[in-house]
């Protein structure tokens, strides 16, 4: 019988170089720290320039293990996309392996662009904890859930690292992964976001996955699957009714090696 992804452990490498991490309940282990007011003052400060002034903040109630408010920008032309920045995940370092640089690669925010109305209905929400519940709300619990997962499980994310959540992310969408990049709206490298004490704090986003794409992936590493995005010119902004970019004849093509 194959292995999939789902069947092998954390820390495993499959053939295309892909470590695996799973989306679990060991979230719940570690201790609540608040974010520092100064710190959301950061990011909103230095996304200003390219996304326009903060409209809102949906504040988190409950915080465990770090506390992750979303940070909304309102779209900066008429129906344009909704942006959704956290604000609090690189209040703490993640844990890094020894080739990764500390200063640059252990601070992070999530970002995450939404299309009107659906941006909009988010933005609407009141922050009282029911609206988790909403099914219109899980890309901002999807974007939370991340924020936190590198330090409940003492790890780090990264560009190219994929993240399967163990269901499909919502009711009506086949998607059960994540893959995770750099916005679209990549910001300048050479004026990085660093905190008083010297530390960079990049920015990630996702995209939902199908479970082909996924183990595409698996198989052939996140170089070939960020082909596969551009030969299907996947947008920037959430789309979960998309067409899968792995049709069957680029598994054959890539499998034959035709």
């Amino acid at each position: 019988m194959t292995q999939t992804y789902m069947d092998m452990p954390d820390g495993a490498v499959t053939p295309g170089g892909s470590v695996i991490i799973h989306g679990n309940d060991r979230l719940g282990a570690c201790r609540a720290r608040q974010t520092r007011a100064e710190t959301r003052g950061q990011v909103q400060a230095y996304l200003a320039p390219i996304l326009g002034d903060c409209e809102t903040v949906l504040h988190e109630v409950a915080s465990d293990p770090v506390h992750v408010d979303v940070l909304v920008f309102a779209p900066q032309s008429p129906g344009g996309d909704w942006t959704f920045v956290t604000a609090g995940m690189g209040d703490l370092r993640m844990t890094l392996p020894d080739t990764r640089d500390p200063v640059r690669d252990a601070r992070c925010e999530m970002a995450l662009r939404l299309p009107d109305p659906w941006g909009r209905q988010v933005r609407s929400m009141n922050a009282s904890g029911s609206e988790e519940q909403d099914p219109i709300f899980w890309p901002i619990s999807a974007l939370k859930w991340l924020a936190r997962f590198p330090h409940a499980a003492g790890t780090y994310l990264g560009e190219g690292h994929t993240i399967p959540m163990g269901a499909p992310l919502a009711e009506d969408i086949a998607m059960d992964c994540v893959l995770l990049h750099a916005p679209a709206w990549r910001l300048n490298p050479t004026t990085p976001l660093i905190r008083p004490d010297g530390d960079h704090i990049k920015f990630l986003t996702f995209t939902p996955l199908y479970p082909e794409e996924m183990a595409f992936k698996q198989e052939h590493g996140a170089h070939a699957l960020f082909d596969a995005f551009d030969d299907a010119d996947l947008g920037a902004t959430l789309d979960t009714h998309r067409p899968s970019t792995i049709r069957k004849t680029r598994l054959f093509q890539t499998i034959s090696g035709g």
